[in-house]
């Protein structure tokens, strides 16, 4: 989930001269991915053998078709206006296609818009997201038309520079000093590739002594990412608020309530600050971290499972894998992408933390869509840094 929290921070009214060139990056439909798996099927067979397996076949083709309408509005829209336009399915879609636009529409839903911005890396090209189904899929990245404008008035005022843009802040990753080919707009998750493996580190921030960590993993976000998954893993239950207050009752905590409130209302109200406590603006530079699923028991501590830092270093060695966050430049590594999000309750912003972890089979992932293996010796660096950012549309006047 994404929450409203984006500040438009200029309007681009006054900018430069309208598009030449847009390329349009769109999703495969389910039903273009089912048809490349099975292409020897006839339209009968692919109907039969999806209708076993429990597919809904007329939504199916029903959301293919609203799909391919909205590309075909898209596409008509800016040749109307003159603009030269490239269409690529996220997979055929190159480098040059990028290099070659001035504008990059991402047509689809949140997972295309990410794959999309992830190769973005010019900080001054423009991306606007585009669902082009919004009876079915959310796009909380993406605009999408309404009974009051279409997709075609929206490609009316970007073309004629009527809209506001915001700039959010992304996460580069270095691995052994050569950058990732993607830049990571939500988060970047280092765990173990089996779910059921726990992770064993040995985490130091600042002076503190160093502490030995089990967990299911380490999550890096940025603001944008603040309200998707972090927000998820971070956030608490109104009857864990309730438990806690119970307990305060019993110790003889006393929770004075206002004039007109109740137990529920307080409880509602406890929980919605805590969770919204740990949202921030997708604008802001800098980088959060959360240990998920901490082990506390035995040899296993966990006084630090939250932060915030401007550049983490990672460095996976023989036997262990070791992961240093500090604020300032490191002088031998370039480029940093590791923060991960935690519960709001335990929060520093440490200027230097370092994690050994025991543990093997390790992997990266960046917002959901980008796998990369760590081997052992592996040097993982992850930075933060505003020409990186991603300039993209969050409003249009109409």
């Amino acid at each position: 989930m994404y929450r409203a929290v984006l500040r438009a921070t200029y309007s681009t009214a006054a900018d430069a001269s309208a598009p030449r060139r847009a390329l349009v990056v769109h999703k495969t439909s389910r039903l273009d991915y089912e048809r490349k798996n099975y292409p020897d099927l006839t339209v009968e067979q692919m109907k039969e053998k999806l209708t076993a397996q429990g597919t809904a076949y007329k939504r199916l083709l029903a959301r293919h078709a609203a799909h391919a309408e909205s590309l075909r509005e898209i596409s008509q829209s800016l040749r109307y206006y003159g603009v030269e336009v490239r269409e690529r399915c996220w997979e055929k879609c190159k480098g040059e296609d990028i290099q070659w636009s001035d504008i990059v529409f991402a047509a689809g839903g949140d997972g295309n818009f990410l794959r999309t911005a992830g190769a973005v890396s010019n900080h001054d090209r423009l991306v606007v997201g585009l669902n082009t189904d919004p009876k079915h899929s959310e796009g909380y990245l993406c605009m999408k038309p309404s009974p009051t404008h279409s997709l075609a008035d929206i490609i009316d005022r970007i073309v004629k520079r009527k809209f506001q843009v915001t700039r959010r802040q992304r996460i580069r990753v270095s691995k052994g000093g050569r950058q990732l080919p993607v830049l990571a707009l939500n988060e970047v998750f280092v765990g173990e590739k089996d779910p059921s493996h726990a992770s064993y580190y040995e985490l130091q921030t600042d002076d503190r002594r160093p502490e030995m960590q089990k967990s299911s993993g380490v999550l890096v976000y940025t603001g944008t990412g603040s309200t998707s998954w972090a927000y998820n893993m971070n956030k608490v239950s109104e009857s864990q608020v309730s438990r806690v207050l119970d307990s305060l009752h019993r110790e003889g905590v006393v929770c004075s309530l206002q004039p007109n409130d109740n137990r529920e209302e307080l409880v509602q109200r406890v929980t919605e600050a805590i969770n919204e406590s740990s949202i921030y603006e997708a604008e802001q530079c800098s980088m959060k971290f959360t240990v998920r699923e901490p082990v506390i028991k035995g040899i296993f501590a966990a006084s630090l499972t939250h932060g915030c830092a401007q550049r983490y270093v990672l460095v996976i060695c023989t036997s262990f894998l070791f992961l240093s966050i500090s604020p300032s430049p490191l002088p031998s590594l370039h480029h940093s992408l590791c923060d991960y999000p935690s519960p709001p309750s335990l929060t520093c912003t440490p200027h230097r933390l370092s994690m050994h972890i025991h543990s093997w089979n390790t992997a990266v992932v960046m917002d959901g869509q980008f796998h990369f293996n760590l081997e052992n010796g592996s040097v993982l660096s992850c930075q933060m840094s505003l020409s990186d950012a991603l300039r993209t549309v969050v409003a249009v006047d109409l």
